[in-house]
């Protein structure tokens, strides 16, 4: 019985990384589009994934649980990786386990590589930003031609004509 338990949480973290994996994408989708909205949007449902995965994770565990007081076994319940319960499980359902565990690690490299890819995308986009407000407001020295009479006076008079030629 804990066994099909462990199977069915890891066949559900599964379709939940899967989804974030769908909701990384889409949200590289929005980054190139610049689309605020759909990011929020996306950001809210990655949230509500995420909680679910808490709760399957906590399922997980819990079977694991399960497992090792069925077999009297001498693990940690919560520092037992896929390997440790290879032994515990029947010899049948051992490349099931496998299956599962290579599919588990592909979702998340894939899920890793793609938030690693936003992460760069959102880095770039932000120094793309700062760029645009640097040539939008110039530094104050550059404001020596458009200041009021009064101010003009106090300004020193240091290699400046009253033409500005780079004008």
């Amino acid at each position: 019985m804990a066994v099909k338990q462990l199977f069915q949480t890891l066949a559900d973290l599964i379709k939940q990384h899967q989804h974030l994996n769908q909701l990384a994408k889409d949200k590289m989708q929005a980054i190139k589009t610049e689309d605020l909205d759909t990011l929020t949007q996306l950001t809210k449902q990655e949230n509500q994934t995420m909680q679910a995965l808490r709760r399957t994770e906590s399922e997980r565990l819990k079977a694991i649980t399960s497992l090792v007081m069925e077999r009297k076994a001498d693990l940690v319940p919560a520092e037992a990786t896929l390997e440790d319960l290879k032994p515990l499980i029947p010899a049948e359902h051992v490349e099931v386990l496998d299956t599962f565990q290579d599919k588990l690690v592909r979702e998340l490299n894939a899920l890793q590589q793609q938030n690693e890819l936003n992460q760069q995308m959102l880095k770039d986009s932000l120094q793309f930003v700062h760029m645009s407000l640097d040539l939008i407001q110039p530094s104050p020295d550059d404001d020596i031609n458009y200041s009021a009479p009064h101010e003009r006076e106090a300004m020193p008079a240091e290699g400046y004509s009253m033409f500005d030629s780079k004008a």
